[in-house]
Formats: C-alpha cells, structure tokens, sequence
C-alpha cells in the first residue's frame, strides 16, 4: 500500500490488491510437469544428460550416475575432463562441438568404459536443443548399450564362418540357398561338379 501524508501526517492508505489464482496454478502445473518429466527421465534405462554450449552437464539422469560412477550433484557443473580420462574426453569434446558446429542430430557408435571398469559398446544418439529465445543452448544425448547385440552377432558371425568351412570341405556337391531363393554357400565340391566359382554365383 502507499501513505497519503497531509501536513507530515498520515491520512490514510492506498491500497491495490492483485488477483493471482491463474498465475499460481500457471506455476503449480509448471511444477507438475518438470517432476513428472524427472521422473520419466530417471526411469529411462540408458544414461541421458544434457550439456551447455560450454561442454558443462547442466542435468543428467540415475543412469548417467552409474555410468558415471558419481552423484548428480557431483556432475553438474563439470566438464568430460572433470569426470573422464583425457582420452576419452577428447573424444567426446570434439564430438560436441562437431555438433554445435552443424546443429541437429548426431548418431555414432563406441566403445565406452563405464565406471565399474567394464568397456561397453554404445549407441550414442546426441542433438542440440534451443532455449526459450531460440538460441542454441547446449546438447543432450542419450546412450544405448548394444553391448549384448554386438556379442550375439559376432558369435553369430564365428558360427557361419564355421558351418561355410565345413560345408567347404564336404566331398559332395554342396549348396545352400535362402528363403528368398539365393545362394548363401557353394562349396568347392560344388565349384569342381559345375565349373562355376562361389564368388560368381554368392547371392544370385
């Protein structure tokens, strides 16, 4: 309120009174969605953190915690120097200013050494965001561990290089076609019988 002297007394009071139910359910659903948001990021099975345009993490998640091997407030404020050996943090600053260079999205695979000493094969998705005037802000990624998809496929990988050596070595005319009707194997017995070499008839 405001005094309204006369003569050096008071005479009375001005007062203005302002409505702010709207702003406060305004800031109240705000509040909401920023702890529901939170939440959904720290139930998100993969590390995700975001990044100012200074390389700083500004926010991460409980799995980037673990991959980290430390809290969220000890990873905010720090840069991958801080928080990685120089190798690998080269590594990732040089991919983060890459992107801010060319804004957008940003998808690689790499070995990455979590903080239980393990070395894990990832997916890393990153892209940059924007803050509310529209000025490039800093980036957020997310890595996908494919670790166990990478195994599978290379002991995949082994098992039909072990049944192509086999089948090489079979003394009778051997060939093997897909589902789609191709040649996936043509052994040397095959080679010999039809006078036509593996490489000219492989997926025909």
């Amino acid at each position: 309120g405001t005094y309204v002297l006369r003569q050096g007394r008071v005479e009375g009071i001005i007062a203005v009174a302002r409505d702010i139910t709207q702003r406060l359910a305004v800031e109240k659903k705000t509040q909401n969605m920023l702890r529901f948001m939170k939440t959904l990021i720290d139930t998100i099975p993969s590390p995700i953190f975001c990044k100012d345009i200074y390389g700083m993490y500004r926010d991460c998640n409980r799995e980037f915690e673990a991959y980290v091997g430390r809290k969220r407030e000890e990873i905010i404020g720090k840069n991958a120097y801080d928080l990685f050996p120089a190798e690998l943090a080269d590594i990732y600053a040089a991919r983060d200013r890459e992107l801010l260079d060319r804004p957008g999205r940003q998808v690689y695979e790499s070995p990455i050494r979590f903080a239980d000493g393990s070395i894990r094969e990832v997916i890393v998705n990153k892209a940059t965001h924007l803050n509310a005037d529209g000025k490039l802000a800093g980036v957020v990624g997310v890595m996908v561990d494919i670790s166990e998809r990478k195994r599978v496929e290379e002991a995949l990988r082994i098992s039909e290089q072990r049944l192509l050596e086999i089948l090489n070595f079979l003394p009778e005319a051997t060939m093997v076609i897909d589902k789609t009707g191709k040649v996936i194997a043509w052994n040397r017995a095959m080679e010999n019988l039809t006078g036509v070499p593996a490489k000219d008839i492989m997926g025909q």
